[in-house]
């Protein structure tokens, strides 16, 4: 069936070009000269897009974008001007314009625009219909994200040491508990600890214990004997500690600090890395040989922007973690539950059943999964130690009814701020999604609009870590005078933010693109549309 399209503008010659054009790469047009007419024909037929001028005599774009969003909020509006300015784009998203183009453009702008528009529609309505597969608090229904799965499971049948990389926010400690929870280690703890937050005396106390002075500190390694041993960000290890590190494993036992007694130990050894420990073996910084005790087996995470279908189903869980209704409800810790217990939600009629049954307690235990600053524990007992003892079944949370049913109503989300998510490529992945969502909750009603979610942050942003000089100077009001169009404005920003990436990367593409977010042969590209000389 093809998609129809309504393009409204009152100069005829780039009205019946568009139409002509659009007709070409196979949608079926309707024109209208002005928006009074423009309304009856969409008020006759159903219409996918509507591509409509602002500036009309009588009844203008934005009046008509007023009219079609409250007579079919799901219908696309793309607005069409040549008197861009940055406060009429501004209120055009606001009223819930998909886009806004700055005329001159050309057809192929549009068609772009377009196919960017439709891909993330069925992006999200498969993610909606697709069977939503989980290994513990790990929800997916992305096909990349399955194979990770399926690896991981057969991982935990087994005793092998596991290296698990990917970037930060990613999910690679979802996967490791996910991992101890569907183990033969099950039922004994899992104790974790992060090695990039203290220096090599503390880190080695804190994993191998202490002895003297009378007294006795139990390490990591001692409280997680028959269970599992999780170390974060093992590329932070110091060289010390990875020569401790490797005797400990060579000889199934090791020495307190301050000790002299070699004690016997039984773990399963889990790493998680953000970097490429090859490299950082090349680097000097990383121990050969004990990257070949630490990778027998070697999972990958995928970062979010390899999982769009993922995104509509992590923001609908976000947003019944964070909504109100949750927080009113009696505050349960779900968070040392039995992951392989947890249901995914957000696809299909199995959406339905989670929200109408566990609804945002389901959701709260598999969304606090993602959060990587839940509060340590201090106690010898919990002192990073988790087991899966006393966990609900996968059948008992789906027979639960929430005790507050009638304040289990959280926000929905609505189709255009999903296609504002689906569009951003998530440098933070599911961390940042998360807090997005968190925001978006915050300043939403009952449902969550593209201003809502808008402006999505970039590694740019004056708010994130390093970003000191790396903010764009905006125009101050009064000061602009408006004879450049957004296009120009927005072409403007975007060079001198290239500009000031390569600088502090000292010209390093790779690095630049990373900070900026964007693959790098994007970055080429723009460098040189931009007329940007590489060194």
């Amino acid at each position: 069936m093809k998609r129809r399209i309504l393009v409204v503008d009152d100069e005829p010659l780039k009205r019946i070009t568009l139409q002509i054009e659009l007709s070409e790469a196979g949608y079926e047009v309707l024109e209208a000269a002005d928006a009074r007419t423009a309304r009856r024909l969409f008020d006759a037929n159903p219409v996918d897009v509507v591509v409509s001028d602002v500036r009309m005599p009588g009844m203008d774009g934005f009046e008509l974008l007023t009219y079609v969003k409250q007579a079919s909020p799901d219908t696309i509006v793309i607005l069409i001007t040549a008197y861009a300015t940055v406060d009429a784009a501004v209120e055009a998203i606001k009223r819930g314009a998909y886009d806004y183009i700055t005329k001159p453009f050309t057809t192929q702008e549009l068609l772009a625009r377009l196919d960017r528009v439709f891909a993330g529609r069925a992006t999200a309505i498969a993610a909606d219909t697709a069977d939503v597969e989980s290994f513990g608090a790990f929800v997916t229904s992305a096909p990349v994200a399955r194979r990770l799965i399926d690896h991981a499971r057969s991982a935990a049948a087994g005793e092998r040491t596991i290296l698990i990389h990917g970037e930060s926010g990613a999910g690679k400690e979802v996967i490791a508990e996910a991992i101890h929870a569907h183990s033969p280690r099950c039922a004994m703890p899992l104790a974790r600890i992060s090695c990039g937050k203290t220096d090599a005396e503390a880190l080695n106390a804190e994993l191998f214990g202490v002895e003297g002075a009378g007294r006795t500190r139990t390490g990591r390694i001692e409280l997680a004997d028959g269970g599992t041993l999780l170390l974060d960000l093992v590329e932070a290890l110091p060289d010390a500690t990875q020569l401790l590190l490797i005797d400990a494993i060579e000889k199934r036992s090791f020495t307190r600090v301050g000790g002299t007694t070699h004690i016997p130990f039984n773990v399963r050894l889990i790493c998680t890395t953000r970097r490429d420990l090859n490299q950082v073996v090349q680097e000097g910084r990383f121990r050969a040989d004990l990257l070949y005790r630490i990778s027998v087996c070697t999972l990958s995470v995928p970062p979010l922007r390899e999982r769009l279908p993922d995104i509509p189903l992590l923001a609908r869980l976000f947003i019944a973690k964070h909504a109100p209704s949750a927080s009113a409800a009696p505050a349960t810790d779900l968070r040392r539950q039995d992951a392989g217990d947890l249901a995914p939600a957000g696809g299909g009629a199995d959406d339905a059943a989670l929200e109408a049954a566990s609804g945002w307690r389901r959701a709260r235990a598999v969304a606090d999964r993602h959060d990587p600053a839940a509060p340590a524990v201090e106690s010898t007992a919990d002192a990073g130690v988790e087991t899966a003892a006393g966990s609900a079944s996968l059948a008992d949370l789906r027979g639960a009814a929430p005790r507050d049913a009638a304040l289990a109503s959280p926000p929905t989300i609505s189709r255009f701020a999903l296609d504002a998510l689906l569009m951003h490529t998530w440098p933070g992945n599911v961390r940042e999604l998360e807090h997005v969502i968190e925001r978006a909750v915050a300043l939403a009603d009952r449902e969550i609009r593209p201003e809502h979610v808008l402006p999505l942050s970039g590694p740019w942003s004056s708010a994130a870590p390093g970003a000191d000089d790396a903010s764009v100077e905006m125009p101050r009001e009064g000061e602009w005078d408006g004879g450049r169009g957004l296009a120009e404005t927005v072409a403007d920003i975007e060079r001198r933010m290239i500009l000031m990436a390569l600088r502090q990367c000292n010209n390093n593409q790779a690095r630049a693109a990373q900070k900026l977010g964007i693959p790098r042969t994007t970055l080429r590209d723009k460098m040189a549309k931009y007329g940007i000389l590489s060194d």
